[in-house]
């Protein structure tokens, strides 16, 4: 089976690029998308569409690719394939095989999306979700978590490397800045973006 990489060109360019302030000169932030999201407790949950028919996901920034349960998968009808080789989903209760379904039409944020890959396995998400919006969407750019007001945000800084990128904050607002380092390398316009890589000796 050969899995399709999402490559992060593909995403950048279907996304239109809106201006948000702005403090240094040089430094310029666009936004690619803002996700509406609505509070289940602690989970983010954010409407998406699987070939025309709402679905709910919980964005989950610690989930390394999008996943959906066999029981959603069946639901939509999506049909399966073997995950490559080395791909085992580990958790709280331990480790299981995963497969892969392709989605024709993923729309977020109003956008229709093509032929996006999820990784099926686990159980069933809680809060009525299909499964997790993981870094393979989130990871597109950089991520504005504004959870108390209802929205996730994917920005774009140019020129911003040395420029305090908390817009939001007012004159006499304390704030902490930390820096974070990735736990995987960050993508680039040519490299896939939370891959799942097909089996030895197999094309993508």
């Amino acid at each position: 089976m050969a899995v399709r990489p999402f490559v992060l060109a593909v995403l950048l360019c279907t996304f239109s690029a809106s201006a948000v302030p702005a403090f240094a000169a040089g430094c310029k932030i666009g936004q690619l998308a803002q996700l509406a999201v609505t509070m289940d407790g602690l989970r983010p949950m954010v409407s998406a569409k699987i070939n025309g028919a709402d679905a709910q996901f919980n964005a989950d920034s610690g989930a390394f690719y999008s996943l959906i349960s066999p029981a959603s998968a069946a639901e939509f009808k999506l049909r399966t394939e073997p995950a490559p080789f080395h791909l085992t989903l580990i958790g709280v209760g331990g480790s299981a095989g995963a497969s892969v379904a392709t989605v024709k039409e993923f729309t977020i944020a109003g956008v229709p999306i093509h032929n996006i890959q999820f990784v099926v396995g686990g159980s069933d998400a809680a809060g009525g979700a299909v499964g997790l919006l993981g870094q393979n969407v989130l990871r597109i750019a950089d991520v504005e978590y504004d959870l108390s007001n209802g929205a996730i945000r994917l920005m774009k800084p140019h020129g911003c490397d040395k420029t305090l990128m908390a817009y939001w904050v007012k004159a006499d607002q304390d704030y902490s800045v930390m820096d974070i380092e990735w736990a995987t390398p960050a993508p680039t316009a040519q490299e896939p973006v939370g891959s799942v890589w097909p089996r030895r000796g197999e094309a993508t």
